[in-house]
């Protein structure tokens, strides 16, 4: 993918530890089933076990490990994941107003919604509110999927403001 008109580019990985902590408990588990090899009953199973979560939680990684905001020229791009499955655009016809959130909690990690509101908290240390023109939709699919605001955390919320608001 080629990046053309770039105003701001941002990317949010998790600190070290959070894998750590993620996958520090399979060593540890195969420790004591190497050194205590008679408390286990089947090692088929126990082996099968370990590598479905060792994959589920590749997997989980891989799907909502990293954020990544783009500001372009024309449009916000908004991709969660190593795989960016999750996609969001933002067109800058479609922003109403942009702001700083100031003292911004992020008591929790991932995509949130909150009513009218989609918040993407991952590993930012502010936030940035994006509120969006109203959207006449016929659909029922399309007024559950239409949201009012979006939050996005980001390491420098100041700047990723300017950045939105200096959108050609």
């Amino acid at each position: 993918m080629i990046y053309s008109g770039i105003i701001y580019k941002e990317e949010q990985n998790p600190p070290i530890w959070f894998y750590l902590i993620f996958i520090g408990w399979l060593p540890i588990f195969l420790i004591f089933a190497l050194k205590n090899p008679d408390e286990i009953k089947n090692s088929d199973i126990i082996f099968l076990v370990v590598v479905l979560a060792l994959i589920s939680e590749l997997l989980v990684i891989g799907l909502i490990g990293k954020l990544t905001i783009i500001v372009r020229w024309d449009k916000i791009l908004i991709q969660v994941g190593f795989f960016k499955l999750i996609k969001r655009e933002i067109k800058k016809s479609e922003i109403k107003q942009v702001r700083a959130i100031d003292g911004f909690s992020k008591m929790q990690y991932g995509i949130k919604v909150i009513g009218r509101t989609i918040a993407y908290i991952f590993w930012g240390k502010g936030a940035v509110e994006i509120e969006l023109n109203e959207k006449s939709s016929n659909s029922l699919l399309s007024k559950l999927t239409n949201f009012n605001k979006i939050i996005i955390t980001s390491q420098n919320p100041t700047r990723l403001v300017e950045a939105v608001m200096s959108m050609g």
